[in-house]
């Protein structure tokens, strides 16, 4: 199922924090860190994050040709179903009253009482768009942030001393850790 990213967050760390994590008292380096922060946060969160799942609030959505298609709903913690549209058995699209469904523990589901409606049959005929992400941002991921905002801040080029390195650097995985999702 393919997740599409309707709105993405901010940044999990504000440049004052980066900025006194780095002991940077001018402005001088503000677009350079603010960089360093986007990378850090892009890396790390949402669909393509190395986390596998939205820390920071997004808005996604994500789309099936079935109701059941959606028994869990990828990268949560979900906070929120934004809406629910579908193509109906007729060919006209229309969206889902939420009393009709329910979220629980990051899965939609009918509620008691309704069934799903007949749909047409379209590939994508149901959409659901959801916010997903942290209310707040956990300390630990703030962290891992800030330290590789403060790896990327103090050496600016890419350095390779005869081996390549694919893992983030220990301190980071340790504070991510908890945090990751990984599929099976």
């Amino acid at each position: 199922m393919a997740v599409l990213v309707v709105t993405l967050p901010g940044p999990l760390v504000s440049l004052d924090e980066a900025k006194a994590h780095l002991r940077v008292t001018s402005d001088d380096e503000n677009d350079s860190i603010e960089g360093y922060i986007a990378a850090a946060c892009a890396w790390i969160d949402g669909p393509w994050g190395w986390l596998g799942r939205c820390i920071g609030k997004h808005v996604l959505e994500v789309r099936s040709n079935v109701f059941g298609g959606f028994s869990r709903l990828p990268l949560g913690p979900v906070q929120a179903i934004v809406s629910v549209q579908y193509v109906a058995a007729d060919g006209v699209e229309r969206t889902l009253d939420p009393a009709e469904y329910v979220l629980d523990d990051d899965a939609m589901d009918r509620a008691p009482g309704f069934a799903w409606p007949l749909l047409r049959g379209d590939p994508n005929g149901v959409r659901v768009r959801y916010e997903a992400g942290f209310v707040e941002v956990p300390k630990p991921v703030k962290q891992a942030v800030l330290l590789l905002v403060g790896q990327w801040f103090s050496v600016r080029e890419a350095v390779n001393v005869g081996n390549i390195v694919t893992e983030p650097p220990f301190a980071v995985r340790a504070l991510l850790g908890p945090y990751r999702i990984i599929r099976v």
